[in-house]
């Protein structure tokens, strides 16, 4: 992803990219839910999804989701930069997701998902 505009602090914090771009819904036969895009079935680190994800976002998508990440925390806005230019530690992303987790975008899948559940 290549990054050329600076983020700005913003107000809206735009949950629904933020969640598009790293978090997924799998439905397996005996465990379903939302899960951290970014690590394989063994527990490393790969950025492959994630970038696959980014690449599927408007120019308009991707700077809206610099922003809400900068707003939301600017060390978290460093370390996804890492994570998109494939450059991060496994355990700087384990710090990001750790950080995404504090902000609530899994307790915003699961009340999206419980919405659309009725």
């Amino acid at each position: 992803m290549e990054i050329t505009n600076t983020p700005i602090k913003t107000t809206k914090i735009n949950i629904k990219v933020i969640s598009n771009v790293f978090t997924e819904y799998r439905d397996y036969k005996f465990s379903n839910g939302f899960y951290w895009v970014g690590m394989d079935i063994k527990g490393n680190y790969t950025n492959k999804e994630i970038m696959d994800n980014v690449n599927k976002l408007s120019n308009l998508d991707k700077l809206e989701l610099l922003n809400s990440l900068y707003s939301l925390d600017e060390e978290m806005y460093s370390d996804a930069i890492k994570i998109f230019e494939n450059a991060a530690t496994k355990e700087e992303y384990y710090n990001f997701t750790e950080k995404l987790e504090k902000f609530g975008i899994m307790r915003y899948n699961w009340q999206c998902f419980m919405e659309a559940q009725k």
